[in-house]
């Protein structure tokens, strides 16, 4: 269901397939034939109804709207990826409140997935009230060009936590491959403001990172998050926006929703 501002939160009663879970705004906007079945709407590829335009290289979604070669769009995703970044708070919660907790890197693995997580301060996370945050769930190539650098992602958030911005950054990445084998991540990074998270375009690690990511990923989603609380005491955490990559194209296809 969708709160007052628009964005999506859960409520009792999803169903959400776990399991499976864990597996431009555009130019010259086309018409297609539409195939309707309640708020279905058949999308071609690359060809979209109702939606609008606001430059040449992202495409805007309303809420009902589905491309169907693009399945990873669907907002059934976006539900499972929020009952996730849920469950990741969870464990945060469970995390914060052990008195053996300590500031910096951990890394851990159970029977469903393997962590990392980093918070540089467990004090400063537990006084930040309602942060931002993001949430980014990328579909991994099953043969990716080559191995995606693992320094990249320590160096990113290390920067982040230096600035001050990076309030906590928790990768999993799921034991259970995707049906094509390839492995299945997901990300929560909690931070301070937006704003101050901007910095992160000017990181040449970033820009790395950025650059790799067609290589190793058939598409991405990536949550603009808000949490309503404290994080450590298992906030609300509402999906404002959405962007899709899918780097089956080039350039890569792109398209955001609000409130999806």
């Amino acid at each position: 269901m969708r709160n007052e501002s628009g964005c999506l939160v859960p409520v009792d009663g999803d169903s959400v397939h776990t399991a499976i879970v864990a597996t431009g705004r555009g130019g010259a906007i086309g018409t297609t034939a539409e195939s309707r079945s309640g708020n279905y709407r058949g999308l071609s590829r690359g060809t979209l109804t109702n939606v609008a335009s606001h430059g040449p290289t992202e495409i805007e979604l309303i809420a009902e709207d589905i491309v169907v070669e693009r399945p990873f769009t669907d907002t059934r995703w976006t539900a499972g990826d929020l009952t996730i970044l849920n469950e990741l708070a969870a464990v945060l919660a469970e995390r914060a409140a052990d008195p053996s907790r300590e500031d910096g890197w951990r890394r851990w693995r159970d029977g469903v997935a393997e962590s990392l997580l980093l918070v540089p301060s467990w004090e400063r996370l537990e006084a930040t009230g309602s942060p931002a945050g993001v949430g980014f769930f990328g579909q991994l190539r099953p043969d990716p060009d080559g191995p995606f650098p693992p320094h990249l992602e320590r160096a990113v958030a290390d920067a982040g936590a230096r600035a001050g911005w990076l309030l906590a950054y928790f990768n999993v990445r799921f034991i259970e491959p995707a049906p094509d084998g390839a492995r299945q991540y997901g990300n929560l990074v909690v931070i301070s403001s937006r704003e101050e998270a901007r910095a992160l375009a000017e990181y040449a690690d970033h820009t790395e990172a950025v650059r790799r990511s067609p290589g190793a990923y058939r598409s991405i989603r990536i949550h603009r998050l808000a949490l309503d609380g404290i994080p450590t005491r298992r906030p609300v955490i509402r999906v404002c926006e959405t962007l899709y990559l899918d780097f089956a194209d080039t350039p890569s296809w792109r398209a955001v929703r609000s409130g999806s």
